[in-house]
């Protein structure tokens, strides 16, 4: 049998019942792969900050590689762990080999620095690990994904025995997701365990060995591979019956909201055509996610438009910025915090009355307070607030109704066309169906919906047509109609 590198019995972690870790138990052999799945507010990141050494232990014990810890210690002291978290840990003005073998780790180098030696070393395992990276290359210069790999390298070297990820892979095109597990798999030949806390449901299934359900602080079920069930992973995740299947149909309409003509972005896209109706909702996926993240960013004007034109309700339309998108008629939304973000300090009526009020007013915003009681009286149901805090501070609510308010304010807004920027990356199941119902509502009040995603799968439950952009130019374009019109 394997050895044990780590063992929990019954941690408890947090100030005070009901603690964020309640109870928590788990063990890990070496070269295991343990998938954690939770939904949002699991306990999943806080269990990642205690291996972290930010968070003590209340109550129970933690034996890792031999060392043992109990109630009032940090998890602290040991060469033997990684994490990696969603915020990387490199430095970006130094190189690869610089991040490799000087900054962290049990083979620290010793004395005086002799770069030739530490690029010798570096060469021997980026040849065989990644050949497409240089020693000397420099951190800010690496895509998301290099600068990953060069993290789970650097644990490779340093021999750690347990890495620790945070949900740090979401976000990545097939292609890369690919290259990222097959240096999983080998931190297993290696007989290197790993712990990866996420929200998907099928996460690594190639390398995975168990996968350890959470819900409110608590290991609630261990699925191995012959008794793994997606349906009881669902219901074991919500904690009462599985929501229901999504389904939804054809709104489109015949009249065009949306149309790229031949146009050319500085990177990635190529003579690309586009026409979108109103009322329809169409996906945009690329195999390594980066010609439909330019797409995106062409329409909100953080990328360079080279050639071609836009058209939005049949006038040109020459992107200049996020807030001139805005007030030409285009939303944005995006699955990361960013330029949607909420009046944390208003409650969730003024929030969602805000593209209301915009319109009635003529000498900017003022405060109605019949227009905010309309709307809660008409939204407090449908958005999950309580009714002894509608009149509470947004920023008080958790991540589900934060996110139901931004897409109700959207959807009030009434646009021409919904931009929706990687918006399943960090969903988990209650999330996804928040934005499914969102979208569709848009889609039957008229707004066209753009998604851009990696997930081809998450587009395929919600578009009526999807865009694949794998190929360099327009011929190599390929078009799916997943919901034609009836009639």
């Amino acid at each position: 049998m394997k050895q044990e590198i780590l063992r929990m019995q019954d941690v408890c972690v947090g100030e005070s019942p009901p603690y964020g870790l309640d109870g928590f138990r788990l063990f890990l052999r070496r070269g295991e792969f343990l998938n954690i799945v939770g939904l949002s507010g699991a306990g999943k990141t806080l269990l990642y900050e205690f291996f972290m050494g930010h968070i003590p232990i209340k109550s129970g014990r933690v034996i890792c590689n031999g060392k043992e810890f109990g109630p009032g210690e940090r998890f602290s002291g040991l060469t033997e762990v990684a994490c990696i978290g969603q915020e990387s840990t490199l430095i970006p003005g130094l190189t690869v080999a610089e991040n490799i073998f000087i900054i962290t780790g049990s083979r620290k180098v010793k004395g005086l620095v002799w770069m030739p030696h530490i690029d010798y070393r570096a060469r021997i395992l980026l040849g065989q690990y990644a050949p497409d990276l240089s020693p000397h290359d420099r951190i800010i210069e690496l895509s998301a994904v290099e600068r990953r790999i060069v993290e789970l390298l650097r644990a490779i070297e340093n021999e750690v025995k347990l890495v620790v990820i945070d949900d740090a892979f979401g976000g990545f095109g097939q292609r890369d997701m690919l290259r990222l597990l097959d240096l999983l798999q080998v931190l297993k030949e290696k007989g290197l365990a790993v712990i990866y806390e996420t929200h998907e449901l099928n996460f690594a299934n190639r390398v995975t060995d168990r996968v350890v359900v959470m819900q409110k602080g608590r290991h609630v079920r261990t699925f191995y591979d012959v008794d793994f069930d997606e349906e009881l992973l669902k219901k074991l995740l919500m904690g009462k019956e599985a929501l229901p299947v999504f389904e939804r149909e054809n709104v489109s309409g015949e009249r065009s909201v949306l149309e790229f003509r031949n146009i050319s972005g500085a990177r990635y896209i190529r003579n690309f055509s586009l026409n979108v109706r109103e009322g329809e909702i169409l996906g945009i996926y690329d195999l390594n996610n980066r010609r439909n993240m330019e797409l995106i960013k062409l329409l909100t004007g953080d990328g360079e438009l080279l050639e071609g034109c836009i058209y939005l309700n049949g006038s040109r339309y020459e992107p200049k910025d996020l807030d001139y998108a805005i007030a030409k008629g285009i939303g944005y939304f995006s699955g990361s915090s960013g330029e949607e973000e909420l009046m944390a300090g208003r409650s969730f009526a003024e929030n969602i009355s805000l593209p209301l009020l915009k319109r009635t007013s003529r000498f900017g915003i003022f405060r109605n307070r019949k227009l905010t009681r309309f709307l809660t009286r008409e939204y407090l149901e449908e958005l999950g607030v309580p009714e002894e805090e509608k009149d509470a501070e947004a920023g008080r609510f958790d991540e589900y109704i934060q996110k139901s308010i931004l897409l109700k304010r959207w959807g009030l807004f009434g646009p021409r066309v919904m931009v929706c920027e990687e918006p399943f990356s960090n969903a988990d199941l209650i999330m996804r169906d928040i934005m499914f119902r969102a979208f569709r509502e848009m889609a039957k009040n008229g707004s066209a919906v753009l998604i851009a995603s990696q997930d081809i799968n998450e587009l395929k439950s919600i578009c009526d047509t999807i865009y694949v952009l794998n190929g360099d130019s327009e011929s190599e374009i390929c078009r799916y109609a997943i919901r034609e019109k009836e009639g």
